[in-house]
C-alpha cells in the first residue's frame, strides 16, 4: 500500500506488517472489527451486501465448534464467514462442515436460535429490502435454501484455493476468498486494513459461477430486474415491467429494481416478484399509508423507523393507478422533511430536492 504526497508527487510505501507482529488477535481484534463494522468492511471494502446475524455461532448442538460470523446475503443465502489470522489449510474444510450443518436448519431456527436478538428488527427490514418474505408462500426463493462460504485470511495455502476452484467449477459451490492486509503509517502511527477478492477474481467471478453446477440459473446470475421477471407468472406485472424496461429506465444501483422518478430524488423502487410488484417508497407524504392500502394486495408495511413504506401490487387496476400517480401526481406531492438513512437510498441516486 502506497501513500501519496501530492505536494512532492511522491509515493511512499506504508509499513506492511502481519497481524501477529501488530499483536492483532484473530477473535478479539479482527473478528470484532469486522463484526462491529460489517457494513464498512463487507459493503464498502469488499462490495458484498451482507447482513451479519451473529458471531461465534454454534452450527449444531452436537458439536462444540463455532462459526466466526453468520450472515445472510442479498439473495437470501446464508453465509458462513470464517476468519484466519495468517493462513490455515483446514479453513475451507471447517467452513464446509458448518455450511452442511446450517443447511439442515429452517429459517425460523436460524432467526430465533442463531441471530443476535438485538438485530431482529434490522434483519426484518433487510429481508424486506432484498425483496424476500420470511413467510413466503408464493413459490419464491426461500431464505437459507442455499448456503455460501466466505473465507477471510492474510494468505492462503495452494490447497485451499485449488479446492475452492474445483468445488466451484465442478460442483457449483459458492465460495469467495478475501485476502486481508494490515499496513501502518509510521508518521501518524495510523493502521489500515484492506481486503482483496482473491477468488474468484472479480472480472471472472460471474463466469466462474456460471460454469459451476448451481441449482438454478437464478442462483448463478445477479437477480437483476430481467432475471426476476423470468420468475413472474402475473401477466399484468410482466406487461408493466416489459413496457418500462423497453424505455431504458433508471435503475437501483444493484440493478434489481426500476426507480421513479427518472431524475432527481429517488422516491420509489419497484421490483418484480412471483405474483406481484414489490414497491418501496422512500420518504413519506400525508395519507400515503391509507392511499396505498386501497391498492396493495398485502398490508402496507412501514420500515426504516417509519421513514419508508413497502407494499405489493398485483392487479392490473392497481398497477394503472400506481402509474397514474407516478405520471401525474408525483411531481406535485408534498413530501415530509424526514431524513433518510444512508441505506434507504442508492448511492447512484440524486438526493438533491
Amino acid at each position: 500500500m502506497l501513500k501519496i504526497d501530492r505536494s512532492t508527487c511522491q509515493l511512499t510505501r506504508l509499513d506492511s506488517l502481519s497481524m501477529a507482529d501488530a499483536e492483532l488477535k484473530e477473535r478479539a481484534d479482527l473478528q470484532q472489527l469486522i463484526y462491529k463494522n460489517a457494513k464498512q468492511f463487507f459493503e464498502e471494502e469488499c462490495g458484498e451486501v451482507l447482513f451479519v446475524l451473529n458471531e461465534e455461532v454454534t452450527p449444531s448442538n452436537l458439536v462444540a465448534d463455532r462459526i466466526d460470523l453468520l450472515a445472510v446475503d442479498s439473495e437470501g443465502a446464508t453465509v458462513i464467514v470464517e476468519l484466519k489470522r495468517g493462513n490455515d489449510k483446514l479453513q475451507l474444510l471447517q467452513a464446509l462442515t458448518y455450511a452442511a450443518m446450517i443447511s439442515g436448519l429452517t429459517w425460523e431456527e436460524i432467526k430465533t436460535e442463531k441471530t443476535d436478538p438485538g438485530k431482529l428488527q434490522a434483519l426484518s427490514e433487510f429481508i424486506t429490502e432484498i425483496g424476500l418474505d420470511e413467510d413466503s408462500d408464493d413459490g419464491q426463493a426461500k431464505l437459507n435454501s442455499t448456503q455460501r462460504i466466505v473465507l477471510i485470511a492474510e494468505s492462503y495455502n495452494y490447497e485451499v484455493l485449488c479446492t475452492a476452484q474445483w468445488l466451484t467449477d465442478k460442483w457449483g459451490l459458492n465460495i469467495t476468498c478475501y485476502e486481508v492486509a494490515l499496513a501502518r503509517d509510521r508518521q501518524g502511527n495510523a493502521e489500515y486494513l484492506s481486503a482483496v477478492q482473491l477468488f474468484p477474481a472479480k472480472p471472472l467471478a460471474d463466469q466462474a459461477r456460471r460454469r459451476g453446477a448451481f441449482r438454478s440459473q437464478a442462483t448463478n446470475e445477479p437477480r437483476r430486474v430481467e432475471t426476476k421477471l423470468l420468475e413472474c407468472s402475473n401477466e399484468a406485472i410482466r406487461e408493466f415491467f416489459e413496457e418500462i424496461l423497453s424505455q431504458n429506465p433508471r435503475r437501483s444501483k444493484s440493478g434489481h429494481a426500476v426507480v421513479f422518478p427518472p431524475m432527481g430524488k429517488m422516491r420509489f423502487r419497484v421490483m418484480p416478484r412471483k405474483q406481484s410488484a414489490r414497491v418501496r417508497q422512500l420518504g413519506r407524504f400525508d395519507g400515503d399509508e391509507q392511499h396505498w392500502s386501497a391498492l396493495a394486495s398485502r398490508p402496507v408495511k412501514a420500515v426504516s423507523g417509519g421513514r419508508s413504506l413497502v407494499f405489493d401490487l398485483s392487479s392490473a387496476a392497481a398497477i394503472d393507478l400506481f402509474r397514474r400517480f407516478i405520471d401525474t401526481d408525483l411531481a406535485n406531492t408534498s413530501w415530509r422533511n424526514v431524513p433518510l438513512e444512508s441505506n434507504d437510498v442508492d448511492d447512484d441516486s440524486d438526493d438533491s430536492e
